[in-house]
């Protein structure tokens, strides 16, 4: 098929990237692989990736391809965890930038730590909002070894028991009082006590 020149809109957002954000035509081509994800690829789609970049001050083409290598190691860090919670849907952009939260940064959780805690997630109604709250709480209470997070684990599993044991306890009782006696029981204690009198 023949190319079509941009339209004229295209052409002044493509000049404003040069001039005013400071990228060349070299860096521009690097992003463009990004849009593959994206359902319509657009000057409009282009100019936000650009924007994000220009954000966090990576303007040259080495820091995109750079970022772009770390964006898609992210994503795949994130399919893992959702395998270890045993979701079978792919993780979502929105999905990976919250994960990605607790591993960023001098506080960031080891990836190792993470999985640990996908899989302890992995029999909740809700895997990625359960493994969310546990990552919050590891991170405040500064847990960072894989020992570290089993022994949380291990703690909460030991905290929950006893209202567990409660529940336990309290369903055997009903179940007890419901199917405990039956009629036959009562008709035998009637007969006893005939006899007695």
């Amino acid at each position: 098929p023949r190319r079509r020149p941009p339209p004229l809109a295209g052409m002044a957002l493509s000049d404003s990237w040069v001039r005013e954000w400071g990228f060349d035509d070299e860096a521009i081509l690097a992003v463009c692989p990004r849009l593959t994800n994206t359902s319509s690829p657009s000057f409009e789609a282009l100019g936000d990736r650009l924007r994000e970049l220009y954000e966090q001050n990576k303007v040259k083409a080495e820091d995109i391809r750079a970022d772009s290598d770390n964006v898609s190691g992210e994503k795949e860090f994130a399919r893992m965890v959702f395998a270890r919670m045993g979701k079978v849907s792919t993780p979502t952009r929105d999905d990976v930038r919250q994960l990605s939260v607790f591993l960023e940064g001098p506080e960031g959780l080891p990836r190792e730590v993470v999985l640990l805690a996908a899989e302890e997630c992995a029999d909740a109604e809700r895997p990625f909002g359960k493994l969310k709250s546990v990552l919050k709480d590891w991170t405040e209470r500064r847990i960072r070894t894989v020992e570290e997070a089993q022994k949380a684990l291990t703690e909460r599993k030991e905290t929950a028991y006893p209202e567990n044991l409660r529940r336990k306890r309290r369903d055997t009782f009903a179940n007890y009082t419901e199917t405990g006696v039956s009629h036959v029981n009562l008709d035998d204690i009637a007969l006893t006590l005939d006899d007695e009198l």
